[in-house]
């Protein structure tokens, strides 16, 4: 008997969680640095002129893109993060937010860092490149988050013309994941 996907899906999001807590400091932050060095060498990130990030959660050791949107601002472009919203009893969802050196950041619903509610809101079409974070991931582009549906919700409304780009380390590459019509396939991934 198969293993139904949301028992898998925890139990690989567990798996996950542990092999990223287990990683060194200095395993962690040269796999982040080589992540951002081949996210700016991405064709799709070397034309893009309005990028969207994600603020990591360091204390969970997501890959940290920190440098990256410091090394973007630098080049003039823009940058865009994630807003989520999680109105109790519902789906988590939310937007992605234009951020300039003078916006204020707040701390999010699941104590994320995220742009004000001051900052404009994208449409579909302001985005060029979505850089999107994962606790496991596929060649063929299919990624495992948290379990909020945040990017699954997200995704959508912004793809195409934005084109996504998933980041992991090496290890959370793997042969396939546990799926379901909801989950939303990215076009792109970047592991070291």
């Amino acid at each position: 008997m198969q293993t139904p996907p949301v028992a898998a899906k925890a139990t690989l999001r567990k798996a996950m969680r542990e092999r990223r807590m287990a990683m060194s400091d200095n395993e962690w932050a040269g796999a982040s640095a080589r992540i951002c060095s081949l996210l700016l060498a991405q064709p799709a990130l070397q034309v893009a002129r309005r990028v969207g990030l994600f603020a990591p959660l360091l204390a969970r050791r997501e890959v940290d893109v920190r440098p990256l949107a410091d090394m973007l601002s630098a080049r003039g472009i823009e940058l865009f993060y994630p807003v989520i919203t999680n109105p109790p009893n519902a789906a988590c969802t939310g937007d992605f937010r234009r951020v300039t050196r003078d916006s204020e950041w707040v701390t999010g619903a699941f104590g994320v860092l995220e742009p004000s509610a001051n900052c404009p809101a994208a449409a579909r079409g302001d985005i060029d490149v979505i850089v999107v974070p994962c606790l496991a991931v596929t060649i063929n582009h299919e990624r495992l988050g948290y379990g909020s549906g945040f990017y699954d919700r997200v995704l959508p409304n912004l793809c195409p013309p934005a084109t996504t780009v998933v980041v992991g380390f090496a290890f959370q590459l793997v042969d396939s994941l546990p799926t379901t019509p909801h989950d939303f396939r990215c076009d792109a991934v970047v592991t070291a």
